[in-house]
């Protein structure tokens, strides 16, 4: 116990060290520094401790005592695991079958005469033989934990340090190599120099770590890039005041980052570095009236994104409204509230958060579970699913489709082929095939039909084609319950706010994913990044972002299409993203790709690039 609470303490030595000159994630870009950094060094505490140890404390067949020991652990790990059924239990069998034939080795070898009597060194290469499959499976298993682990750690967020993910699986592998070195020092002589020497070694590397381009935790490369993930949004922010039809618009780049070095390790430049965190002590909203692209805000939460006011506005070309078109009571304690959104492009998501002391009951998009979503103040929803909603009017279908069974034909007793030929329809098509009458499909044309393939089910869906477009418009409801028993008080209902909204659209792709900004965003990257080396500070380029013109839209209960009402019930921000297409990129967003493309090949050119 004593040796392994020095390694789980040199660990976080080390974490602290790291943690206090900035060097955290240094290991990013080569992964195999995990190696010297966390491992030797654990090793070295280790083997010292029972160096030491062994000198103060000799005691007879002490050697044994460690190896019997060591061995006995992982019969009784293996035993245990093999009752619960684990799967990975062959590990610990590794661990406790091939040490256990050393000593049969060293019988086996003196009958036949190779050895005489056993000496450390008879002891030391039996046991490096034995235990060679051991460090062979245990490397293996380290480096496919650190290849799925390193890349993960660029996008795990300001809420765990990546440090106390890699010391652990760290001291995984330095434990499994000290347990089977350690009874060695109990029949050799004392280890006090190779310690020493180790440990200058060590510092030497740190430092070597501290100064060096060998410690940037980005770099850029065309066969290897670790890079800094980022989401740049273009973003356009409108946002209605209580009683009031008129927008406070703001335009601005709203930056994140994805890993554990923040928003204040971005390079120095205008599109980058705002000065201060986004202001969300006037809204409800979780969210912060942000357009996130997905529900990450706990990973990321708004006080570690930029919002960096901008000139030029982005290119908009559906911009969002949204109408609350109905307020209807239902009871003392329920409201009914229909909205409907014009605008936006395919990507969209809503920011819901009842106010005034109502809850969420019900609504159109789903079964609505509170067990299920817990309790919250916002609730973000995904409008990229549909809904069968009923409406009176029946849209122009401009290609309408016929089926048409052109032909019956029985192939047999049991067997029954039916041709058809479908008319109309457009690039994106699917079909539902039901059997019924106790028929089942035996075959098709579209593929060779495999049920074990397929399984049972009693409905195939197959895709004719694929692409889609973004709605017109997408109508909802919700229903919001009173949570105190006071009810609703239907002339009061006017004047209080009952839900914020917050709707936000994402031009994701396309030719309007890009602004002016952002294409030179990632102009500046894609040339800097590869440049780390003419700038101070330039490895900091080494980016890759996700970027694209969004919009978002607050309200208060929505905007009516008659007058306003005099009361908010719901602030609704409704965010569109760009995310494809030819307005996909601002002009800042264009500027701020080049930036990063740019300097992250070029970290060597400034300190901190």
């Amino acid at each position: 116990l004593k040796f392994q609470k020095k390694i789980s303490g040199v660990g976080l030595l080390i974490i602290v060290i790291l943690v206090a000159f900035d060097m955290v994630m240094c290991w990013y870009s080569f992964p195999e520094l995990v190696f010297p950094l966390y491992i030797f060094p654990m090793l070295i505490a280790g083997c010292s401790t029972h160096a030491t140890i062994a000198h103060l404390h000799k005691k007879l067949n002490a050697e044994m005592v460690h190896f019997d020991g060591v061995l006995l652990l992982f019969a009784i790990l293996l035993a245990y695991s093999t009752y619960l059924g684990i799967a990975s239990a062959f590990f610990l069998l590794i661990h406790a079958f091939f040490p256990l034939l050393r000593d049969p080795l060293i019988y086996l070898l003196g009958k036949m005469g190779l050895i005489t009597r056993v000496t450390p060194r008879c002891l030391l290469f039996t046991q490096l033989l034995c235990t060679v499959p051991v460090m062979v499976f245990d490397a293996y298993a380290a480096m496919l934990l650190f290849d799925f682990f390193v890349p993960v750690t660029g996008r795990m967020g300001v809420s765990i340090n990546p440090e106390y993910v890699m010391m652990p699986l760290s001291l995984f592998v330095a434990l499994s190599f000290v347990l089977y070195t350690s009874n060695l020092f109990y029949v050799s002589r004392r280890m006090d120099y190779p310690m020493k020497c180790g440990s200058l070694l060590y510092c030497l590397f740190f430092l070597s770590l501290l100064t060096t381009r060998l410690g940037w935790p980005y770099k850029y490369s065309d066969e290897s890039p670790r890079l800094r993930r980022l989401i740049t949004l273009d973003t356009e922010r409108s946002i209605y005041p209580f009683r009031s039809s008129s927008p406070v618009r703001e335009h601005a780049l709203f930056v994140q980052t994805l890993d554990y070095r923040g928003i204040n390790d971005l390079p120095e430049h205008t599109f980058l570095t705002g000065n201060n965190e986004p202001n969300c002590s006037d809204t409800k909203d979780e969210y912060c009236r942000l357009p996130y692209y997905t529900a990450i805000h706990q990973m990321f939460p708004p006080r570690e994104s930029r919002w960096i006011p901008l000139p030029n506005h982005p290119r908009i070309t559906k911009p969002i409204s949204v109408v609350n078109t109905e307020k209807l009571v239902l009871s003392k304690s329920e409201v009914r509230m229909n909205f409907t959104i014009f605008g936006g492009v395919d990507k969209m998501s809503l920011h819901l958060t009842p106010l005034s002391g109502f809850v969420v009951s019900s609504w159109s998009f789903t079964n609505f579970e509170p067990s299920t979503f817990g309790k919250r103040n916002t609730y973000f929803v995904f409008l990229t699913e549909s809904r069968w909603i009923p409406l009176p009017n029946h849209p122009r279908i401009t290609k309408p489709i016929s089926a048409v069974n052109t032909e019956k034909l029985v192939l047999s007793k049991s067997e029954v082929r039916m041709n058809f030929t479908i008319f109309g329809g457009v690039d994106k098509m699917s079909l539902h095939l039901t059997p019924l009458s106790g028929f089942l499909v035996s075959s098709w044309s579209f593929t060779n039909f495999e049920p074990s393939t397929f399984g049972k089910r009693n409905t195939y869906f197959v895709f004719l084609t694929y692409g889609a477009e973004a709605p017109e418009h997408r109508a909802f409801w919700i229903i919001l319950r009173k949570i105190n028993s006071d009810g609703i008080n239907e002339e009061d209902l006017d004047e209080t706010p009952l839900l914020e909204i917050s709707v936000a659209t994402h031009y994701a792709h396309g030719p309007h994913q890009y602004s002016e900004t952002l294409s030179q965003l990632r102009s500046l990257i894609t040339s800097r990044r590869k440049t780390p080396h003419l700038a101070v500070g330039w490895w900091k380029w080494a980016i890759t972002t996700i970027a694209g013109v969004a919009e978002i839209v607050m309200n208060s209960d929505g905007v009516n299409e008659g007058d306003l009402d005099e009361t908010p019930l719901l602030e609704i921000s409704v965010a569109t993203h760009y995310a494809h297409g030819p307005h996909q990129y601002s002009e800042t967003l264009s500027q701020l790709r080049s930036l990063i493309t740019s300097r992250r090949k070029t970290p060597h050119l400034a300190v901190g690039k």
